[in-house]
């Protein structure tokens, strides 16, 4: 699987070094690979419970989160932007077009808004969480 990511990414900076426009798709290929690093296995067992409870219609039980759970999957979606992030500052460099890689570098500030939010949602959470146990 990471041999295919790491085709996927070279071959994105190619194609936008040889003077391809940036669209939308060469900077989901970066957050692709993110996310597939981050969350690999968890988001295929997830994806397959769905699919078993809405198509299949075995209603596989969906247990509520715990916090430490909560915690985990904030923290995989930090690593998921580091990754992904990262990725596309390294296509940024390597491209070196300041109006090419705008786009680029709009995915970038998106996910850094989107990981802000998930860190303030996860901390409420963890907190309302613990103050409903003391009450």
């Amino acid at each position: 699987m990471i041999i295919i990511n790491i085709i996927l990414l070279i071959l994105t900076a190619v194609d936008l070094k040889s003077g391809s426009t940036v669209t939308f798709a060469h900077g989901l290929a970066a957050i692709y690979i993110g996310i597939s690093i981050a969350f690999g296995s968890q988001m295929i067992g997830y994806a397959d419970r769905m699919y078993q409870n809405y198509f299949l219609k075995e209603h596989t039980p969906i247990e509520k989160p715990t916090k430490r759970q909560k915690l985990m999957t904030t923290l995989r979606h930090f690593l998921a932007y580091i990754i992904g992030a990262g990725l596309l500052y390294i296509m940024i460099q390597y491209i070196g077009n300041e109006p090419a890689t705008g786009k680029l570098q709009w995915f970038i500030k998106i996910w850094t808004i989107v990981i802000a939010v998930d860190l303030g949602i996860t901390i409420v959470a963890l907190t309302k969480q613990n103050k409903t146990k003391k009450a």
